[in-house]
């Protein structure tokens, strides 16, 4: 199955209006979150954070999501006044914490533990003004089950070399949505970038003006 993300004109007349004249910075080099942000109509400038991703693995998902987005966020140096945006987004299955494949046989065996059984998906997203040492965050979750994967099937998924880079090696959006079963919960979650969570920081930060 192709899943698809859209949006109503609705939302995004909303979403933009949200964020009126300020000056977004995306601090990720990720395509799907820069994707998402055009289908929402708004401008951006990439400004990516050289950071160690790598934090104390016993938090919650959910606080391991939110630190890390966080972390992220406050790496930025952007020149000028505006937003930094920042995201984290990761796979859960029971209390495990699964990232991103590092090779073939890494994302062989996710996709192996994830077959046949319903995982979430957490991603944080963190808003910091530019020259200001505290950034507003929160997370949404969504649920993903994905179908009983014969080894041909993950063999030849992991060879398309989709699979990097992803979070549990998978896009729903792409090749990996033939993995999954069904979900529950929004689709950008999924993806990478909660719109409507973006949407509340975005106005919460305009608040604190």
């Amino acid at each position: 199955m192709i899943y698809k993300l859209s949006y109503s004109p609705e939302f995004r007349a909303e979403i933009i209006q949200s964020v009126g004249n300020i000056r977004l910075f995306l601090g990720s080099n990720s395509p799907r979150r820069a994707e998402i942000l055009k289908i929402l109509g708004l401008n951006f400038e990439k400004n990516i954070p050289d950071i160690d991703e790598n934090i104390d693995l016993k938090k919650l998902p959910s606080d391991y999501a939110q630190k890390l987005a966080v972390k992220k966020a406050m790496a930025v140096e952007a020149e000028g006044k505006g937003v930094i945006i920042a995201a984290d987004t990761i796979v859960v299955l029971g209390e495990k914490i699964i990232n991103k494949p590092e090779n073939n046989e890494d994302a062989t065996e996710m996709l192996k533990t994830l077959s046949g059984k319903t995982h979430s998906v957490i991603t944080a997203v963190a808003l910091r003004k530019t020259g200001s040492e505290k950034a507003v965050y929160g997370y949404s979750e969504s649920r993903v089950k994905f179908h009983n994967l014969p080894s041909e099937k993950i063999r030849k998924y992991v060879n398309s070399g989709e699979p990097f880079g992803k979070a549990g090696a998978y896009a729903i959006q792409g090749g990996g949505g033939e993995l999954v079963e069904g979900y529950e919960g929004e689709l950008d979650t999924i993806i990478g970038f909660p719109a409507m969570l973006f949407k509340d920081l975005i106005t919460k930060i305009k608040g604190e003006v």
